[in-house]
């Protein structure tokens, strides 16, 4: 997946998938897409799936599963933990899928987005019902936003990584690869520092014949810019089609994520839009109303509904 996607981990950009590191052998570039194959193939790993009971005895079934970037996986994955979600009190983080050292299939967030809300509360539910369901689901929401935090880093680093080369090589890297437009407006597209995106090429598709790739279009986007938080905070939440109270802090009081997730108009499709606004200066004061140095970080994806295969 790494190569496939020329993602960057732990900071370091592969680029293109035929770049190498300093000091590492000449990579195949094929190599990847041959691995991809047969690894990404729905004999190897479904059947497996399909009797998955529980996250602690199977747990290594699930993250692999959760490698591979198939429609008809994600599908049977989401299956699979929907089985296990009452494990989730006992915490999923155990299960590694937010690893740093793993890495998957960058439309994981869309899957557990599923799963959370197949596992909503419902209406007629008593109230202790409704504050386990809801204990369980902030398990799994941890998982989601540690997962969105990795990825987040991932693609930031890819997006430096990239734009250095470019620069270096006087744009040659960039030539002839314009971006998908953004399925999101930007409330201040001239700040932005950094854009990663990616999606099913037809060139990548004819590398992994009888690998069957749905459509999917991932968009990383960062903006450095002051700005007042509350003015950002409501504009990303009209794009994330987040209702108000429905934000969520995250770790600390001076960042908020929100967390959309709908089907794409006039199309079977799901899209995810996580936005998270940061204060840059932890520690500086903040005077409602007032302009802050904010660092926002966008990441949408959109991908056929895992729910509906």
């Amino acid at each position: 997946m790494r190569h496939v996607l020329g993602i960057a981990v732990e900071g370091k950009a592969t680029g293109p998938v035929t770049a190498q590191r300093p000091g590492e052998p000449k990579l195949d570039p094929d190599l990847p897409f041959r691995l991809g194959q047969q690894l990404w193939s729905a004999a190897f790993i479904e059947p497996c799936l399909a009797n998955v009971e529980s996250l602690e005895e199977q747990g290594q079934i699930l993250v692999l599963a959760s490698t591979i970037p198939v429609d008809s996986t994600r599908a049977m994955l989401l299956q699979a933990l929907d089985k296990c979600w009452s494990d989730g009190a006992k915490g999923p983080q155990t299960l590694g899928l937010a690893k740093p050292d793993v890495i998957g299939d960058p439309c994981l967030p869309v899957v557990l987005k599923a799963l959370l809300k197949s596992n909503s509360p419902t209406s007629s539910a008593s109230k202790d019902q409704r504050e386990k369901q809801e204990k369980t689901a902030d398990q799994w929401r941890k998982v989601l936003e540690d997962l969105i935090d990795l990825w987040c880093e991932r693609f930031l680093a890819t997006a430096l990584a990239r734009k250095e080369q470019a620069e270096r090589n006087r744009g040659d890297l960039a030539a002839g690869k314009p971006l998908i437009p953004l399925r999101i407006k930007l409330r201040s597209p001239e700040n932005v520092v950094a854009r990663y995106q990616t999606f099913w090429s037809r060139d990548i598709k004819a590398k992994l014949p009888g690998v069957k790739l749905g459509p999917m279009q991932l968009d990383y986007v960062r903006i450095e810019e002051k700005a007042d938080p509350r003015m950002v905070l409501a504009f990303y939440r009209r794009q994330a089609q987040v209702k108000r109270g429905e934000k969520r802090p995250v770790k600390n009081e001076k960042s908020t994520w929100l967390n959309g997730f709908f089907v794409v108009p006039q199309t079977t499709r799901k899209r995810s839009v996580d936005v998270r606004i940061t204060v840059a200066d932890k520690k500086a004061e903040y005077t409602p109303g007032e302009p802050v140095d904010l660092v926002t970080e966008i990441l949408v994806i959109e991908m056929n509904d895992p729910g509906q295969e």
